[in-house]
């Protein structure tokens, strides 16, 4: 399978220094309001001279504590978004770099925050929504420098081990909320990140309110609350060996790993590949445009309290009608743990009557072929509202149904062939 080269080109030329938190102080790794600041100090430098055209790294290679500090706070910073954070990096040019000995570790529950909390903050795009008067999207941004490229965040740990599943819950609230968010950012790269026991509505680690030509890949999340990667509103993306090891949520119904419609709502994700990853208790899924799902493996779990999806196709927002088309999912592998016929493998859904103009918004043009579904005990594709003209062949079926159509009436033109 060949995929798409990325079209940037990453930073080599370190023309404006390393900065090292240690030069600001000495960290302890046990109380973040003494190693936040050294961390801030050492970004703040960073950007200073990466705003004058150097290309600087900020090394995180020991072990840090982090938390919440009373004041850290941005009220609709983030598109309508107020969160509370704990290191926020706001410039281009510049690589977080782990050196694969770093550690960012939560010692307890961070309190106090005045609104949902995120605790490492990259690029939030430089505008607010109340004073921009809504979205100004990505013209307005590189037209005032506010959307940030060439980011390089990399090789380190998030520790969160001491969090219970009740501080877990509590940390995942609001729209935006998560270890790890980069807003607003083109032309980047997130790699080679652990996140033990994560936290966040929509992720351990997103990408948040778009991201152009942005790749994550070979990261891991032992086991969070709900969604793992929350990727939001993507284009040109590539998403390779990301792990999710399942949730601490038994009934959220949603997917692991998420291309989700843009949230300034001017555009559909489009053109991104999701490829080899492991997801476990929940599945994938995607909106938009020409976006490819291939050679992952999903594992839904045994538990029966609610209908798991393993992949999911469909209309993911009814702000605008945009249709869903031209997906490809391939190669994949879909299981699931035991238990009765509650789980499905391949769901195609638009949507009979929109709210804005009361059209369908349909799903089209996708083809599932080439993926093995075993010990589903269910159904291997659904096909729901306003599913047509869509392909179903050539998969491997070990148990379950080849198909259902539960659309009253309004999937049409799809070939579902027999299936070996």
């Amino acid at each position: 399978m060949n995929y798409p080269h990325i079209t940037w080109t990453p930073i080599t030329n370190l023309s404006g220094g390393i900065y090292r938190p240690e030069a600001y102080g000495t960290p302890g790794g046990t109380n973040p309001a003494v190693d936040m600041p050294l961390i801030q100090a050492a970004f703040n430098a960073a950007t200073a001279a990466s705003a004058i055209g150097n290309n600087t790294t900020v090394r995180l290679d020991k072990t840090y504590a982090y938390g919440y500090i009373a004041g850290q706070d941005l009220t609709q910073s983030i598109g309508p978004y107020s969160i509370s954070y704990g290191i926020w990096l706001n410039g281009s040019n510049i690589t977080v770099d782990g050196n694969n000995t770093g550690k960012l570790v939560c010692p307890a529950l961070p309190v106090g925050m005045a609104f949902p909390y995120v605790g490492f903050l990259i690029g939030n795009g430089g505008y607010s929504y109340a004073t921009q008067g809504g979205y100004p999207g990505w013209a307005w941004l590189m037209a005032n420098d506010a959307g940030k490229s060439h980011i390089v965040v990399k090789n380190f740990v998030f520790d969160n081990s001491a969090l219970t599943d009740a501080n877990l819950v509590t940390l995942s609230n609001g729209s935006l909320s998560g270890c790890l968010a980069a807003c607003h950012i083109l032309n980047s790269e997130i790699y080679g990140i652990t996140i033990d026991r994560g936290y966040g509505v929509c992720s351990g680690l997103t990408l948040h309110c778009s991201s152009l030509r942005t790749d994550v890949h070979d990261c891991t999340i032992s086991k969070g609350y709900r969604r793992g990667f929350h990727l939001d509103g993507p284009e040109d993306g590539e998403f390779y060996n990301l792990v999710y090891g399942g949730m601490t949520d038994a009934n959220y119904d949603h997917s692991a790993l998420g291309i989700a419609t843009n949230t300034d709502y001017r555009h559909a994700p489009q053109n991104n590949i999701v490829h080899n990853c492991s997801v476990t208790d929940g599945g994938i899924s995607t909106g938009g445009y020409n976006n490819q799902i291939i050679n992952n493996t999903i594992i839904l779990p045994a538990d029966d309290a609610v209908t798991r999806v393993a992949i999911s196709i469909s209309v993911n927002t009814l702000i605008l009608n945009w249709p869903v088309n031209n997906a490809i999912v391939t190669g994949n592998i879909i299981q699931k743990g035991g238990g009765v016929a509650r789980g499905w493998g391949v769901y195609l859904d638009g949507v009979d009557v929109s709210p804005n103009d009361g059209q369908p918004i349909t799903v089209t043009n996708c083809n599932v072929s080439g993926n093995t579904f075993g010990n589903l005990l269910a159904i291997a594709c659904v096909l729901g509202q306003q599913a047509k003209n869509n392909n179903f062949i050539h998969n491997i079926i070990y148990c379950g149904q080849a198909s259902a159509d539960v659309s009253g009436g309004t999937a049409t033109g799809n070939i579902l062939t027999p299936n070996p």
